[in-house]
């Protein structure tokens, strides 16, 4: 009966911090250009760690030239397509849990590179924090790359 107490407690702290997760404001920077689009976004509590926020902004920097180079390239080899279909990329970042000793945040990424489809992948990060903040930035970031 205990563990049945345990687990029902903590599939209502799991519960709590979800529905706390599904309603975050998040920050958008979206971008469009000559043969590229980028929409981009990540929950508000990212910002609340500024060295997690400088890793999050510097991932989308390298994936935006990265797409500005493709769609450079896909407007000179196929210029009849390109007035139609961009090189795409959404990248959503979002709180899966955001509790007192933990953050724990996913990455979607979909990206269309002038096939038949778009690509699509997901990616995800636990940050110990103490509080609802991070014992450090750096401990985010190097919880981050584990």
């Amino acid at each position: 009966m205990t563990i049945f107490r345990s687990m029902a407690g903590a599939l209502m702290l799991a519960t709590a911090a979800l529905s706390q997760a599904a309603a975050e404001k998040s920050i958008e920077s979206n971008e469009q250009g000559t043969g590229y689009s980028l929409e981009f976004s990540y929950p508000a509590v990212i910002a609340e760690h500024p060295a997690l926020q400088q890793m999050v902004l510097a991932e989308r920097q390298t994936q935006l030239t990265q797409l500005k180079q493709w769609g450079k390239d896909w407007v000179s080899e196929n210029p009849e397509r390109a007035v139609e279909t961009d090189m795409e990329s959404f990248i959503t970042w979002q709180t899966v849990a955001n509790l007192p000793r933990f953050l724990s945040l996913t990455k979607d990424i979909w990206d269309y590179s002038g096939g038949a489809h778009g690509n699509w992948w997901r990616s995800s990060i636990v940050g110990q924090a103490v509080g609802h903040r991070a014992e450090t930035d750096r401990d985010v970031c190097r919880q981050a790359s584990l």
